[in-house]
């Protein structure tokens, strides 16, 4: 469906598994975006690919792309208590009923449990979305005609660092091409809801693309970007961004 010249509609199933006809690969359903998931990771969550949805080759391509499922996610709770929550990429996804569950298709018998404290290290993220139907809005033309004539910009660093709580945290470092004996700009730079993957290198935010096209126009410098992992899934929480932010200059 197209809204208008700048703009086509699909709708989505949040927190279905799908692929399309002659596509090996298969992806997840959630916050609208697609989440390719490593078909030994879909074994072990799912008791029978019946549920897993046969969509169109076009609709499938129309819905962005997200960061893929870890090898190591999985299903955990702590010590056959609730909540159960989908654990992947160092954060959990907390999974709302046992409707939501079932409806998704995992398979009760693949939830690990293990002791809470674990459990309450693991840096929460947005709920597990179950949502039928969903409209998702594509725009065609919301960038610049030659902004993908632009390359990434800088060359990309990551490392894991322990967070508040002991958690592992992910920063990822964006550096100039030319590593030369000089002194660069840093720009600290903090996303929304996400993974940095995501905000990164894929359509939800065009970081490394929108940052080359800036420094190639000279409307900023070279600089060193620093993205550390610092997010809250309240958004009312501001003082604990901030704290957060400090924690990690601190380190």
């Amino acid at each position: 469906m197209v809204v208008n010249e700048k703009q086509t509609v699909i709708k989505i199933d949040n927190g279905s598994f799908v692929t399309c006809e002659g596509n090996k690969h298969y992806y997840l359903i959630q916050g609208a975006r697609r989440h390719e998931v490593p078909l030994k990771v879909l074994d072990a969550l799912i008791d029978d690919k019946k549920v897993i949805r046969i969509i169109k080759k076009d609709t499938l391509e129309n819905i962005p792309l997200g960061i893929s499922l870890s090898d190591d996610t999985c299903l955990i709770r702590g010590y056959e208590t609730d909540p159960v929550y989908l654990y992947s990429n160092y954060v959990k996804s907390h999974i709302r009923s046992s409707n939501d569950f079932n409806l998704t298709g995992f398979k009760w018998e693949a939830i690990k449990n293990i002791c809470q404290e674990s459990v309450n290290k693991i840096r929460p993220v947005r709920d597990f979305i179950i949502e039928k139907n969903k409209e998702v809005f594509i725009n065609d033309g919301d960038i610049p005609s030659d902004f993908t004539n632009y390359t990434d910009y800088g060359i990309r660093e990551d490392f894991v660092y322990e967070g508040d709580g002991e958690v592992m945290k992910q920063c990822s470092i964006l550096l100039p091409e030319e590593k030369e004996d000089k002194k660069y700009p840093v720009l600290y730079l903090y996303h929304g809801l996400g993974e940095n993957t995501e905000w990164l290198d894929l359509s939800k935010g065009r970081i490394r693309k929108i940052i080359g096209y800036m420094v190639s126009k000279k409307m900023i410098p070279e600089m060193v970007v620093v993205i550390p992992q610092i997010m809250s899934p309240d958004s009312t929480c501001e003082e604990k961004k901030v704290r957060d932010f400090y924690d990690f200059l601190s380190i």
